[in-house]
Order: C-alpha cells, then sequence, then structure tokens
C-alpha cells in the first residue's frame, strides 16, 4: 500500500522497517489485535486468539508473538489483564501494510450510490445532505468542505475594437471557462493596435494565474503593461484565497463511543470542531481527488496535541487542478479503518462524478459586466 495514504509521525522507511521485521505470523496477530480491539473495545489475549482464529500454533506460542509485538512498540498493555492492545504506532503499521483491499463490495457500492443519487444536485443543501449520509454510512463524524476553485489559468486573450472608446476583452481560461468585459479606454484605439498587444499578452499570459499575471506585467510593454491588470481581474478569484465553508453531521456518533464516556475528552472533541479555522487546517492536508488520507492522534505532533484521542479519514472530491472539496469521517482512534477508509474513498468518487457533472454548464460562456 502507497504510504502516501497515512500521516504518521517516524518516516515510512522506519515503518517499513519494522514492518519487514515482523515474521508473517506476527503479522497475523497484529492485525488480529487491531480488529478484535476495533470490534470489541476489549483487550485481546492469546488464549481469545488461539481459540477464535485458526493459526496452527497453540496459546503459549502466541503470547510469545504478543510479547515481543509488545517488545516493538507495536502493542501495549493497558493494565495487569493478560490481553494487549494497540499502540498508535501498531494502529499505522496496520493501516500501511496490513489493512489489505478497503474497497467496499458491489452490493454496499451499489447501494450508497442509489442514496447519494436521490439527492438532489440542484438543491443548495446537497453538499449537507451528502455528509449526512456519509456519517450514517460510516456511524461517525462526517465532515465535508464546499468547493474551492484553485489555480484558474490563461489559455486565450482576445482585445476587440467595439466602438471608438470602447473595447471587448475576451478571456478564456484553460479550464474552458470563458470571460468577457466591455472597457472602455480613454484613447480611440485601432484594432491593428489591438491586435499587436492581444499578441504580447498571448506570447506573455498562458499557463499563468492571477498572481503571476500580475507579476508578467512588470515585464510587458507600457501599452499592453494595463491590460495585464484588467486580465487579472477579470480571471475568477479562487475560493481557496479564503476560508472553506465546513459542514458537520453526527458529533453524536463520536461521543457515543466509549473513548469519551469522560466529559474532559468530550469537550476537547467538541471544542475542536467548533472552530472552523482548526478543522480547515486538518482538512488541507489531503493531496489529492479520491486519495485516502488517515491521520491518527494527531501525528504525534505537539501543535496537535488536542487531536490525541481521534483519527480522521480523508479524500479530495472534486475537480483537480480546478475545483477542490474534502470529506471526512472523524472517529476514536479505535476506529473501523478498513470500512471507513473504503466509504470515504467511495463517496468522494460519487461527489467528484455529481461536480463533474454540475460544472460542466460552466464552460457556457459568462459575461461579466464592466
Amino acid at each position: 500500500m502507497d504510504t502516501s495514504l497515512v500521516s504518521h509521525s517516524g518516516t515510512a522507511i522506519e515503518h517499513e522497517q519494522i514492518f519487514d521485521a515482523l515474521t508473517t505470523r506476527q503479522r497475523q496477530v497484529l492485525r488480529i489485535v487491531v480488529e478484535e480491539f476495533v470490534a470489541h473495545a476489549q483487550p485481546v489475549g492469546s488464549r481469545r486468539i488461539a481459540k477464535e482464529r485458526n493459526l496452527g500454533v497453540s496459546s503459549a506460542t502466541i503470547r510469545n508473538d504478543l510479547a515481543q509485538l509488545e517488545a516493538l512498540g507495536l502493542l501495549t498493555k493497558p493494565h495487569a489483564s493478560a490481553g494487549r492492545v494497540p499502540s498508535l504506532l501498531g494502529y499505522r503499521i496496520y493501516v500501511l501494510h496490513l489493512i489489505g483491499n478497503h474497497r467496499l463490495p458491489k452490493e454496499h457500492r451499489n447501494q450508497l450510490r442509489r442514496r447519494f443519487e436521490a439527492i438532489d444536485p440542484n438543491s443548495p443543501s446537497w453538499l449537507l445532505e451528502a455528509t449526512r449520509l456519509l456519517s450514517v454510512e460510516a456511524n461517525s463524524l462526517a465532515l465535508a468542505t464546499d468547493l474551492r476553485y484553485v489555480n484558474h489559468r490563461l489559455r486565450h486573450v482576445e482585445l476587440i475594437s467595439v466602438q471608438d472608446n470602447r473595447v471587448l476583452m475576451i478571456v478564456v481560461l484553460e479550464d474552458g471557462h470563458v470571460c468577457q468585459r466591455m472597457l472602455d479606454v480613454p484613447d480611440k484605439m485601432a484594432q491593428a493596435d489591438l491586435t499587436v498587444i492581444s499578441a504580447e499578452l498571448n506570447h506573455l499570459l498562458p499557463g499563468l494565474n492571477r498572481v503571476q499575471i500580475q507579476e508578467m506585467a512588470l515585464e510587458a510593454s507600457s501599452a499592453a503593461k494595463e491590460f495585464c491588470q484588467l486580465v487579472s481581474d477579470l480571471m475568477p478569484v479562487a475560493e481557496g484565497d479564503g476560508s472553506a465553508s465546513i459542514v458537520q453531521q453526527g458529533l453524536g456518533h463520536i461521543l457515543d463511543a466509549p473513548e469519551f464516556a469522560e466529559s474532559r475528552r468530550v469537550r476537547k472533541v467538541v471544542d475542536i470542531f467548533d472552530s472552523g479555522p482548526r478543522i480547515e487546517e486538518i482538512l488541507m492536508l489531503v493531496p489529492r481527488p479520491d486519495d485516502v488520507h488517515v491521520l491518527i492522534a494527531g501525528d504525534d505532533r505537539k501543535e496537535w496535541s488536542d487531536l490525541a484521542d481521534i483519527s480522521l479519514v480523508l479524500s479530495a472530491y472534486g475537480i483537480p487542478n480546478q475545483a477542490i472539496g474534502i470529506v471526512g469521517v472523524v472517529g476514536p482512534v479505535r476506529m473501523a479503518y478498513r470500512y471507513n477508509m473504503g466509504t470515504v474513498r467511495f463517496m468522494a468518487a460519487l461527489m467528484s462524478a455529481r461536480v463533474r457533472e454540475t460544472r460542466s454548464e460552466d464552460l457556457l460562456p459568462e459575461v461579466i459586466a464592466p
């Protein structure tokens, strides 16, 4: 599995070395302990593994494997109990190397698709409804951000003389978006002069975003310099320049987990998700659509110490390099990672398809008044 799927303290090489040091049976035992503890929230002992899992070895042999996994820092012993529970490192090794195929079964995917397609794509609350659906499916707190346009880049500029002191400026973006503006110029400009300026702009500006176009104006001729600024002004402002709107559903799911029986832990979780900028800082970790990013206990980072009790499974949705949002689930560190990773990945794919369908209408010319 690609190590980019998980955030972790330590390097990917260190985790690879730890995993490579494990025997095949030790890997099986670690996977069993994680999955049993996730399912039942009780420490897992050697007798239980020997009784319920056919590993072909005695309870004493499994007990020795548990001790070695504990020595490697992959398991811990919470108290006098003979059972073990996964450590944060154990969870990370599990997600990186042992989780296997996390794709949802076909029947489950079809059911989720039908429920998603029942959400009206034209409804202003479709993102909230999709987040609610994810919360129910994952039995977890679900989060999503609205789309943020990113990296609008120029393809072509055309300047057309319309009247004595009026020029039509047409800006075509790389995504096919067309913007137009009627400009009032102080002096009459012949079409021949406008054609020369257009040629200069189309030599300097293609492939640049708004900020880069403003910088490129310094290299333009005096005649083209002002048009560089006008082109930049006409291009849509990236929504990523501001804070994303974040919706969340199902906080009660995470608070029902036994890990949050203490009021102190409940308060900490509520505080995190009451802070829009804090959530956005976390969500912006996700690299690209349809990838899955797992953040376990705040990566052990000091600045994320308030995340020590939770894990997040996140994915981006939308159109790469055009419009991107984030969707995911939050739960205790003792989380059903395989199921949640499959559910979030598939939901992100459904949402990306929805965005592609609805955004196709944006390819029609857009007239922007002066």
